[in-house]
């Protein structure tokens, strides 16, 4: 079974680091951005890891 991450913050910083991490290590990741469209289409293109838009802090949003 492969493992998987979802990054909340995933393009930039930090975030862009904790991103790549599991990579090394076999894992899908996805990461996830809230409003910089252009950094996000940067990271995804250098890095291959997905990208998705979501405001995480908006409960409606997330429900499942």
């Amino acid at each position: 079974m492969t493992r998987g991450a979802i990054v909340t913050g995933g393009i930039r910083g930090l975030g862009a680091a904790i991103s790549r991490a599991p990579l090394s290590e076999g894992c899908q990741v996805v990461a996830v951005y809230h409003g910089n469209d252009a950094a996000a289409r940067g990271f995804e293109a250098a890095t291959a890891i997905p990208i998705r838009k979501w405001d995480v802090a908006n409960f409606d949003v997330c429900k499942v």
